[in-house]
């Protein structure tokens, strides 16, 4: 009996859900990692928190689509509640973290 293996266009079945709005991983291709790098090396290198946010904001932007039409991106959301001290950076980091293991699992 022969096997046939297909690469899968996303992991099945995830879905990142930011405060009830609900978003789904995009394909970690190429060129949506040639674009992140540069914004997550900004992760790594910032001192100030402002500037971390915006990063972690816009890295999410790249990585997830919305699944709910009309809802706002996910630095937006990300942004309202870092403003409203509602959100830590340890939290965000461990969100980022949660869906590369997504994206990459072992």
């Amino acid at each position: 009996m022969t096997h046939v293996i297909t690469v899968p266009d996303t992991p099945d079945g995830i879905t990142v859900e930011l405060w009830g709005a609900q978003f789904t991983p995009r394909p970690a291709t190429k060129s949506l990692a040639n674009q992140a790098e540069p914004i997550a090396a900004k992760i790594h290198e910032s001192a100030d928190y402002d500037e971390l946010i915006d990063a972690i904001g816009a890295v999410l932007d790249l990585k997830l689509a919305n699944a709910d039409r009309g809802r706002l991106a996910p630095s937006v959301l990300v942004k309202r509640r870092w403003d409203a001290d509602e959100v830590s950076v340890p939290q965000l980091l461990a969100l980022l973290n949660q869906i590369r293991v997504a994206e990459f699992p072992t």
